[in-house]
């Protein structure tokens, strides 16, 4: 469903993007981040689909869908070191992946390759530099 959808049915529903953050304890701007679909949160999807009456599935079927996503414990660990990137740093990073380049990460020791828009890791996942520098 488009994220208009569902801001419209929350409305419609009496609640706002605020009503949602305050009782999860979560901030207004997660809640919207889940809505537009660019993070996930199943306890915010949950509160959403109760408060407008609608099924997970008709509200996010990219997520709820037939083939609904599923991360190996080595992608979760990466989307986890994705997350604690700068903007500017997550910029850098899908600037590799797009084209292919393989990226050595710092500290760990373990390499994050990035080849056609995937990537693959093992181990404790860093982004860095070659040269050793950890980006933060």
């Amino acid at each position: 469903m488009h994220p208009a959808q569902i801001k419209a049915l929350l409305t419609i529903a009496g609640h706002k993007q605020k009503d949602v953050a305050d009782e999860l304890g979560v901030t207004p701007t997660s809640v919207n981040a889940v809505i537009n679909g660019r993070s996930r949160s199943k306890q915010v999807e949950e509160w959403i689909a109760a408060a407008t009456g609608r099924p997970l599935l008709e509200l996010w079927p990219q997520w709820y869908g037939e083939g609904e996503l599923k991360l190996s414990d080595d992608e979760r660990q990466l989307v986890l070191a994705y997350r604690d990137l700068s903007a500017a740093d997550r910029g850098r990073a899908v600037k590799l992946l797009q084209r292919g380049l393989p990226h050595e990460t710092a500290a760990s020791g373990h390499n994050v390759i990035a080849v056609g828009g995937s990537m693959a890791a093992g181990g404790d996942v860093n982004f860095g530099h070659k040269s050793g520098r950890r980006i933060k």
